[in-house]
């Protein structure tokens, strides 16, 4: 009976379909993977962690919000802070002076990183196809004369399929009372699509053939995985999943607009810069490590 309750406690859910088998696994989860070559292996995931890396661009000459390229570019001119939320942290790369920061440095990348805790698996393709359970801090700006009232906005549960499918998320937003006349608004998504991307790389499908000790590690890296250690008795190794040039979808721009309180004059800009920014706001990159025995053989 205990470990029946245990294994209760310890569940993976598997979702069956003609086409594949999805085993959803939590960190610190075991799940088997039968390849090709009827070889069923035990994999544990160890963790996952995303970063989410903001896009600089080119100083803003003061006066049309058009001009600003690249998304940090936005965030320095408003003021915009980014807040670790939840198990989120953040860290920066600035520059030198440019003309509208007072301390006399800029911040031309911020990166976001959060540490996931579910994955979803495809046991005939052998892959993982999504993250989820990440989250992406907080935006908060404060008034900006002529362009925003200023409020703030937290992403939560971010879902993220390596289908070219758009990036789930919740978020909240909250505009800023403007004198008395207009009170603080809430604003609210829940598991919408919140961005999409122009790109994915990642690595292939685990290795169909059979693992033997002396060519796990060169299967493995074969297929795009990268080695982090090997003992006697485990091998443990990561995949990278890179997906670039993220633009809000319209719901998601709608909520991001309101919910800093931007102005008409402003809106349009950013709007432009979501759409026509070569390089989008940014990239995100997940990383997940997984371990199994070394083969006996």
């Amino acid at each position: 009976m205990k470990d029946i309750f245990k294994s209760l406690l310890f569940s993976i859910s598997v979702v069956s379909s003609a086409h594949a088998t999805v085993i959803t696994a939590q960190t610190g989860q075991t799940f088997n993977f039968t390849n090709a070559s009827n070889q069923t292996i035990p994999i544990t995931l160890i963790g996952s962690t995303t970063k989410i890396t903001y896009t600089p661009g080119h100083n803003f000459d003061g006066v049309d919000a058009y001009s600003i390229q690249g998304f940090m570019s936005w965030a320095n001119v408003t003021r915009t802070e980014f807040i670790a939320t939840g198990n989120t942290s953040i860290s920066f790369t600035h520059i030198g002076y440019l003309y509208d920061d007072p301390e006399g440095f800029e911040r031309s990348h911020a990166r976001i990183l959060s540490i996931g805790n579910r994955i979803a698996f495809d046991n005939v393709a052998g892959k993982v196809i999504s993250a989820s359970g990440i989250n992406a801090g907080t935006m908060q700006a404060p008034r900006f004369s002529g362009g925003l009232t200023g409020g703030q906005i937290e992403f939560r549960n971010l879902e993220i399929k390596f289908n070219n499918l758009p990036i789930k998320a919740d978020a909240d937003g909250l505009s800023l009372p403007v004198g008395t006349s207009i009170p603080a608004i809430s604003y609210s998504l829940r598991g919408a699509d919140f961005w999409t991307y122009d790109s994915i790389t990642g690595p292939g499908p685990l290795p169909k053939e059979t693992l033997t000790r002396s060519n796990i590690e060169s299967k493995l890296k074969s297929a795009g995985y990268v080695i982090q250690s090997i003992t006697s008795d485990r091998i443990t190794f990561y995949s990278v999943h890179k997906l670039s040039d993220l633009r809000f979808t319209p719901d998601a721009l709608n909520l991001y607009l309101k919910s800093l309180g931007y102005l008409s004059s402003w809106a349009g800009g950013i709007k432009s810069l979501n759409t026509n920014e070569p390089q989008g706001l940014g990239t995100l990159q997940v990383s997940i490590l997984l371990s199994m025995p070394m083969p006996k053989q």
